[in-house]
């Protein structure tokens, strides 16, 4: 790219700022060989944008990044600092920014290093004359924190707890560290966690299996109560998962015991007073009265009446 011949030393410049060139990557200001005005030699005239230490730059096409057990190429253009290249490989490759380390020359580089900064250091070196820059990737396995919100009151009050993880942990490995470090944490068995996206997480599942990966990810601890129906003229089982969310927060037991008598008109429905399992100690209070999130497992009895009941056996 050519350029317009300056003709004004930095004594003079003042008198014409427009002519001023700054380079293109270093943004270092340069001014013409020789003033018009006072006739003082200068430093060298820029060359299509390019002061003289970054004119290797314009020959700079090739990125390459070397992994343990592959290599791939890139247009450098598509990057400008560390930090960019660290957002492809959790784009492309779905390793997570924190575990990643880019070496050049042996060097952990920060993530505001820019790509062409390396490659300037790269052609210092008189035997490295090639147009590429090489870069190698280290994968680590650092640990995080993830945020954690616990949604399980009677109000739905929502407390962020953090807790220090691995993206190789799976949703159990992180439920047994809510239980040793969150105040009225439900039992393992009565824990539900969803992401922040409503998507219910899978106890054998790992973090990175759900793209879990950085710090401050929030995911969202709920109750879930185990109620059993037993008919008791057929001796048929119907189990079923309730999540204490929305309108089961504010709900008690005898309000469960009416919706499963409109459900099974008919018939008569009592639960067991025995296979009650509390969060604590509830005796206080009308065990109907009690709210489903006192409750992790509770048991009815239904006495079929002579019409055919319909047994829908889906989650609640």
């Amino acid at each position: 790219m050519s350029k317009k011949r300056i003709e004004y030393c930095k004594k003079c410049f003042n008198k014409k700022r427009d002519d001023l060139v700054i380079c293109k990557h270093c943004g270092s200001k340069e001014n013409a060989i020789k003033c018009t005005n006072c006739n003082d030699k200068l430093i060298k005239e820029i060359s299509d944008l390019y002061c003289d230490y970054c004119m290797p730059v314009k020959d700079f096409k090739t990125l390459k990044l070397k992994f343990l057990t592959k290599e791939e190429t890139l247009d450098q253009s598509l990057f400008r600092d560390i930090g960019s290249i660290k957002s492809y490989i959790l784009e492309n490759y779905k390793v997570r920014v924190g575990n990643q380390k880019i070496l050049f020359q042996g060097t952990e580089q920060n993530n505001v290093t820019k790509i062409p900064d390396l490659y300037l250091k790269k052609v210092q070196i008189p035997a490295l004359t090639d147009k590429e820059l090489i870069l190698n990737i280290l994968i680590t396995r650092r640990p995080f924190q993830v945020e954690v919100h616990l949604k399980i009151s009677d109000y739905n009050q929502t407390f962020g707890t953090y807790v220090t993880v691995s993206d190789q942990n799976t949703i159990a490995d992180l439920k047994r560290k809510l239980n040793t470090t969150v105040l009225y944490c439900p039992p393992f068995d009565f824990m539900h966690i969803e992401s922040k996206d409503g998507v219910q997480l899978s106890d054998d599942k790992t973090l990175e299996y759900y793209g879990i990966y950085e710090a401050g990810s929030e995911l969202y601890l709920k109750q879930r109560t185990l109620v059993r129906l037993y008919f008791r003229n057929s001796g048929d089982t119907i189990e079923r998962v309730v999540i204490i969310e929305g309108d089961y927060v504010r709900k008690t037991i005898g309000d469960v015991m009416i919706d499963y008598q409109k459900e099974f008109p008919g018939a008569s429905i009592n639960f067991k007073k025995d296979d009650l399992s509390f969060t604590g100690d509830q005796m206080l209070y009308g065990l109907k009265d009690l709210k489903l999130f006192q409750v992790y497992d509770l048991s009815f009895t239904v006495r079929e009446s002579r019409l055919k009941i319909k047994r829908n056996c889906s989650l609640m």
